[in-house]
């Protein structure tokens, strides 16, 4: 019952809704859309600016954003996409929101350069009506710029197919389309380096120009270039210019290039460009001109070339084997004038003379100079006073050889200044003079050391001579040989002064003296022979209140008047008229010490006091070997002082 009531229920209520439905209604109209398009911005946000044709240009290869504003029946209208396309290419959508719908559009798109059309549609519903809006755009072709590092005009560069040549070290090419492009610069076509201009290395040109790299790393003259928007590239090359040099000495005067050897310049690229052939480097020349020498390069900095100048350094310049400039003195810079650099050399000027060794007198004859090559030079010396010149040699080491007669050493000259150089020569009368002298000397010296055998040798050859004139034999040369050796005047006379010094102060002391002193031991020596005419001077004569002499003994009387006689000749006094009586044997004299027989007697003597003196305790002297009293300041024999006789214990 139940189920039947709710199925009819059912089929009433569907029976309603369709009565309803088949009901007319009234037909609701569709709202009106419309779209508007600003002017494109690029990625910065600027928009583009309006030309002269009154159309707003942009550049090709920059993104682009393209604003639309969207409204229905006057109201900004949302959630509707739009749709977008330039030049028919690719669709691009972009949902409205608060009337506002941006369609962001890659670079790559915005090609080629022309007047591109952008077309924003809305494909409408059954609420909104469909709308379309178009807008015209200028795109602009962008630009490849080239320049050269350093700045250089005249170099060719082919991009595409378009060659074009640098004016003021730049060229630009206008690019309509994105994307690759091949790039020629400093080569054929073919790939093979070339120089940047073709009529370098020709007779009438100074200048040559080289490929070194790009800017973006890469190091070929031919390469690809990717378009991508506006770009600049930097062209890295080399700068050579022709040149010649010059010489001169310190005058200014110029020196022949035949008398050049070698020439070495450095760069400061470290280059060495040289004329010897002795030298493996690429860069050599034969000649002294036709050098192409380098004045500037491109080297890499930071993301960009910079131009670098080159300055050159004189090395070497050899002549006659010696280097004649200082080694990186002079410095220069290659220019495209032509004009011969000038390198100044150390040249000098050479006189020479020759000159007696030891009179100075000018000497004649074949000279020969030697060079530091080893090369000779001949010239022939005269006689008088002039010199011979040799001028604008090089600097160095020379030797000079003068053939002349005498002896002639090699004579070195070090060349740095110009000098007069001059060579003695020993002659033969200098030899002689030099032989005549040594024997003078030779024979003063044999005089002076050696004078006692010299008199001896003498004494005996006279002895000889002699004897053979009828003395009887041997007499002559015993008397020569066993002569006393007589000392000279004054140094007698200091020896008779010294004595009568030393006799006075060991005399026995004066009445009233001191005990201790008249208690000393004293010696009984036998007076020196010089003491007796000093004596004889400071004692007072004989006469009114004169005393007495004291009594002497025997042997002190001989011996006073023994040296009387032997004074006598130095105080002019005279000798006594009879001859003293002969001295008992205590008091004779020493045996002769000028033979080597007295001599031997004498040491013994002086031995045999130096005992006795070291048994009583007193000194000896050093010289003659006597004892002498423990305070006695000179020896009463010889004079000599004693100031450090001591006691000899």
């Amino acid at each position: 019952m139940k189920a039947a009531l709710l199925t009819a229920l059912g089929g009433a209520l569907m029976a309603g809704i369709i009565l309803v439905a088949a009901r007319p209604v009234a037909a609701i109209a569709p709202a009106t859309s419309a779209i508007g398009i600003q002017v494109p911005r690029d990625a910065t946000g600027k928009s583009c600016p309006y030309g002269p044709s009154g159309l707003p240009e942009c550049k090709i290869g920059q993104e682009l954003t393209v604003r639309a504003v969207f409204t229905t029946s006057g109201s900004p209208g949302s959630s509707r996409l739009l749709l977008l396309t330039i030049n028919g290419g690719p669709v691009h959508t972009a949902s409205v929101s608060g009337g506002v719908a941006d369609f962001k559009i890659r670079a790559a798109e915005v090609s080629p350069a022309g007047v591109a059309t952008i077309v924003v549609s809305y494909p409408g519903s059954r609420l909104v009506t469909a709308s379309r809006s178009m807008l015209y755009l200028r795109l602009l072709p962008v630009t490849l710029r080239v320049d050269t590092v350093p700045v250089t005009d005249g170099i060719p560069i082919t991009f595409g197919g378009t060659t074009a040549v640098t004016r003021a070290g730049s060229v630009r090419f206008s690019v309509d389309r994105l994307g690759s492009y091949p790039m020629r610069a400093c080569v054929d076509p073919k790939g093979k380096p070339l120089l940047c201009r073709p009529s370098d290395g020709t007779p009438g040109s100074n200048t040559r120009i080289s490929f070194v790299r790009w800017s973006d790393e890469v190091f070929s003259g031919e390469r690809v270039v990717e378009v991508r928007g506006d770009m600049t590239l930097q062209l890295g090359l080399s700068v050579s210019y022709r040149s010649s040099f010059e010489f001169h000495d310190g005058s200014g005067n110029i020196v022949p290039p035949d008398q050049i050897q070698a020439l070495t310049v450095t760069g400061t690229a470290g280059i060495q460009c040289t004329s010897d052939p002795a030298v493996t480097t690429p860069c050599r020349y034969a000649t002294y001109d036709n050098w192409w020498l380098e004045s500037a390069t491109a080297i890499k900095r930071a993301g960009f070339l910079e131009a670098v100048p080159r300055s050159w350094r004189v090395l070497d310049v050899r002549m006659a084997g010696s280097n004649v400039v200082t080694g990186g003195a002079q410095i220069f810079a290659p220019a495209p004038t032509g004009k011969p650099l000038k390198i100044s050399l150390l040249l000098f000027d050479l006189g020479v003379q020759a000159q007696d060794a030891l009179f100075g007198s000018a000497v004649g004859g074949k000279l020969d100079i030697v060079f530091p090559d080893g090369t000779v030079r001949t010239a022939a010396l005269g006689g008088s006073s002039s010199q011979v010149l040799f001028p604008r040699l090089p600097r160095g080491d020379y030797t000079l050889n003068l053939h002349a007669g005498g002896i002639v050493p090699p004579t070195p000259v070090t060349l740095s200044r110009s000098q007069v150089a001059v060579v003695r020569v020993i002659t033969y009368l200098d030899l002689a003079v030099g032989a005549t002298l040594m024997l003078i000397v030779v024979a003063v010296l044999l005089w002076l050391g050696r004078r006692q055998q010299i008199l001896a040798v003498a004494n005996s050859l006279r002895a000889r001579r002699a004897a053979r004139r009828g003395l009887a034999p041997g007499a002559a040369t015993a008397a020569a040989f066993d002569a006393p050796r007589r000392e000279p005047r004054w140094r007698q006379l200091a020896s008779a002064r010294a004595l009568f010094r030393a006799v006075r102060r060991n005399r026995p002391a004066k009445p009233g003296g001191s005990p201790a002193a008249d208690a000393a031991p004293r010696v009984s020596e036998p007076v020196p022979a010089t003491l007796a005419a000093a004596g004889r001077a400071a004692r007072p004569s004989a006469g009114v209140g004169a005393a007495a002499p004291a009594p002497q003994t025997d042997a002190a009387a001989w011996t006073l008047e023994q040296e009387q006689a032997a004074v006598a000749p130095l105080t002019g006094h005279p000798a006594a008229a009879t001859p003293p009586a002969a001295p008992p044997a205590a008091a004779q004299p020493a045996a002769n010490t000028a033979t080597r027989t007295g001599r031997r007697v004498a040491d013994a003597a002086a031995r045999a006091a130096a005992r006795d003196a070291k048994r009583s305790g007193q000194a000896v002297c050093r010289r003659c070997h006597h004892a002498v009293p423990a305070r006695a300041r000179y020896c009463g024999v010889c004079g000599e002082p004693m100031p450090q006789a001591k006691p000899i214990a």
